[in-house]
């Protein structure tokens, strides 16, 4: 009896994951498909947009990118988008688990002994937070305009950009790394991290051209912090399915 018990959860396990693997492939060659057709074709990618938004051009002239950034934005999107929702569907089914087995020390201690890594709870914390800073900075700026003084801090003189409180952000984060051992530290200093790193990355044009804004170097330095946190979040994955 207890063979087939076992075996009905395999088999609900493995239904489970094949969804799972299944719903960020369609996303990953969406995504994948969507950046080389906006290569290859981006006029018939250009008509694509015009389906879902009503003036394709509105992202171009919102954020100051050519069109063709703007299609491999949303292509790239849609990667990331992928990898981050196999990342919590996985993170949220281990905790799940344990909520389940709470009486039952024993399997508890079998759960944590097979579940995941602290690198990578803590990378798709950094990950998602880094996003969720970093769109919004810019989303907030787009929405305001040029001309945002409601918005800006000044101290006598001084206009404080909102790079400074990224900086104090990691600053923070490093701080608590230091002293702080416990998980929950380490979590909130992750989240502390992702969001400072967000809004530094979202000024970082600014920094490298003494004032422009709109400076592409923003969203290419962004691509590639992102491409190396999702690198270590694959890799984790890599190394939790070789267990």
């Amino acid at each position: 009896m207890q063979e087939k018990v076992n075996s009905a959860k395999s088999r609900i396990e493995r239904s489970w994951e094949f969804i799972q693997f299944g719903l960020v492939r369609i996303l990953i060659a969406m995504g994948a498909g969507f950046i080389i057709a906006s290569v290859l074709n981006p006029a018939g990618t250009r008509r694509l947009i015009g389906m879902i938004l009503y003036n394709p051009d509105l992202l171009s002239e919102a954020f100051k990118l050519g069109e063709t950034w703007v299609l491999l934005g949303f292509g790239l999107g849609l990667i990331i988008f992928g990898i981050l929702l196999y990342t919590f569907m996985y993170l949220t089914e281990y905790h799940f688990r344990l909520i389940l087995q709470k009486l039952r020390k024993n399997q508890i201690k079998e759960i944590y002994r097979r579940g995941h890594s602290q690198l990578l709870e803590l990378q798709f914390i950094i990950t998602t937070s880094f996003l969720i800073t970093f769109t919004a900075s810019r989303a907030i700026v787009v929405i305001s305009g040029e001309s945002k003084p409601s918005l800006e801090l000044w101290v006598g003189n001084y206009h404080v950009h909102h790079f400074f409180f990224g900086i104090l952000l990691l600053s923070i984060s490093g701080w608590i790394s230091l002293i702080e051992a416990q998980k929950k530290y380490k979590k909130l200093s992750a989240l502390l991290y992702g969001g400072g790193l967000g809004l530094f990355m979202d000024e970082f044009g600014l920094l490298l051209t003494w004032g422009n804004y709109w400076a592409t170097q923003s969203y290419i330095f962004g691509v590639i912090v992102i491409f190396i946190f999702l690198s270590i979040i694959l890799y984790e994955h890599n190394r939790e399915r070789k267990k």
